[in-house]
């Protein structure tokens, strides 16, 4: 079990580790990942029903802006490789 000193260390850990704007698209959505496992944690160890919902939220909020960054930096290798090979990758 964690304690809620180890995660507010961990989540002071995440906050300083934030890509700053105009990071690359894939340490963006490794970062929102790590927030969406930690709040995942926070919802699973809470007691207070209203908090753990709160996190689980936040969690799957994260989790989706991940995958949409996921998609977007597929989309510009796509689009590397259509000028490398004219389209035809």
């Amino acid at each position: 079990m964690t304690t809620k000193a180890s995660i507010a260390a961990e989540m002071s850990g995440l906050l300083r580790s934030m890509p700053r704007y105009g990071a690359p698209v894939a340490e963006r959505a490794g970062w929102l990942l790590r927030k969406a496992d930690l709040l995942a944690r926070i919802a699973e160890e809470e007691s207070d029903p209203r908090v753990a919902r709160n996190a689980r939220g936040l969690a799957a909020a994260a989790r989706q802006q991940a995958r949409a960054l996921t998609h977007e930096l597929l989309e510009e290798i796509d689009n590397s490789a259509d000028i490398w090979t004219g389209g035809d990758a």
